[in-house]
């Protein structure tokens, strides 16, 4: 089996490092750690693929060239048995610095995901959502309120404490890669769902 992992956000110079593309930042760190990655683009599917081999299995990080809010499109062309799709994408209710693995989780109001749920026609796929909220002084989360201010702050930039904070999760996304590789989707879920 092809693992299959898409990293959600915008295109473009002007959103390249904000928050909202936490995903595909992530998976580019990633895949850039790799011996052998082979780098395409392939115009006609609208994407960048980012391809190598770890833990014995075939990678490949799919960066869309869409905005968020219709990725699904994209997602769908890829969906087939021999495939197992992994949706990376940025969870204002998570702090930065976490990760959580899902499978079968709502979109909880996340247009990107949103859209992958009602292009698939269903929402029985495996996801990992990289957290971008900041802590306050007594480690609670200090999320955004009010849509105006959330829609300002994932459109945002990471700061460069907050970019490094977010890249140094590579290594634990190659973790949760090889064990989804040997160990299959049930034992990793079992590891990570809900943890740090």
């Amino acid at each position: 089996m092809k693992f299959l992992y898409f990293g959600l956000g915008n295109p473009g110079e002007k959103y390249e490092h904000t928050r909202h593309n936490a995903g595909r930042i992530l998976l580019d760190v990633v895949a850039e750690r790799q011996e052998g990655m082979v780098e395409a683009s392939n115009q006609s599917r609208k994407v960048i693929t980012k391809s190598f081999v770890l833990a014995g299995s075939e990678v490949m990080c799919i960066t869309p060239l869409s905005f968020m809010n219709v990725s699904g499109g994209i997602v769908k062309r890829y969906r087939d048995p021999e495939h197992m799709l992994v949706i990376v994408y940025d969870d204002i209710d998570l702090p930065l610095g976490e990760l959580r693995l899902s499978y079968n989780k709502s979109g909880a109001g996340h247009n990107g995901i949103l859209s992958v749920i009602k292009s698939l026609g269903t929402q029985k796929i495996v996801t990992l959502r990289v957290g971008i909220s900041p802590r306050d002084s007594m480690g609670n989360i200090r999320r955004p309120l009010g849509q105006a201010a959330i829609q300002k702050f994932v459109l945002d930039d990471f700061s460069y404490d907050e970019m490094k904070i977010l890249k140094g999760l590579a290594v634990q996304v190659e973790k949760i890669m090889a064990l989804l590789h040997t160990k299959g989707l049930e034992y990793t879920l079992s590891t990570y769902k809900n943890k740090q």
